[in-house]
């Protein structure tokens, strides 16, 4: 249970990084920024105890975030894609802390703690780089664009399947 108090405290760690930067350079429409960005840290928080909440966690930073960007007038932000791979991290050291066997599972397989770490840094630097890549051609051409959309969102997907495939491997014969 211990292991699992971390993970989540690391994941709201992550989660007020995620909110207090959009909220600090926001002042002029801080209660709307700020009430998302609490909104997001406190459902992000009630999913280690009800993991549906997660969604709506993430959603509620997500939200934050487009205000953000929307009352800077709608200009990119060039720290996009890390906050992409932030939010990214966020959800999953959430997800594995809210899995209630952490500690078994990590006591009987002790490769398992760096595995999973190696897989949250991939999914982190993945998100960073095909956010930054997508970020980059979006001044290039919408159809260039819209060709990198694709591409993040097959990442995405390929990523996807990794990780219920780690997963299945990790929960053993049925």
């Amino acid at each position: 249970m211990r292991r699992g108090a971390g993970l989540a405290f690391a994941s709201l760690v992550l989660a007020g990084a995620l909110a207090a930067r959009p909220a600090a350079a926001t002042p002029e429409q801080a209660g709307l920024v700020i009430g998302l960005g609490a909104a997001g840290m406190a459902l992000t928080g009630l999913a280690w105890l009800w993991p549906p909440a997660l969604g709506f966690g993430v959603a509620a930073l997500i939200a934050e975030y487009g205000a953000f960007a929307l009352l800077r007038g709608g200009h990119l932000d060039p720290w996009a894609p890390v906050e992409a791979g932030v939010l990214v991290a966020t959800a999953e050291l959430m997800a594995w802390a809210g899995e209630r066997r952490v500690s078994v599972q990590l006591k009987a397989d002790p490769a398992l703690g760096p595995f999973r770490a190696a897989l949250l840094l991939v999914s982190f630097l993945g998100s960073v780089v095909f956010g930054g890549l997508i970020f980059l051609t979006t001044g290039l051409g919408s159809s260039l664009a819209a060709a990198w959309e694709i591409v993040g969102g097959l990442a995405i997907l390929a990523m996807a399947a990794l990780a219920a495939g780690a997963m299945r491997r990790l929960a053993g014969p049925a």
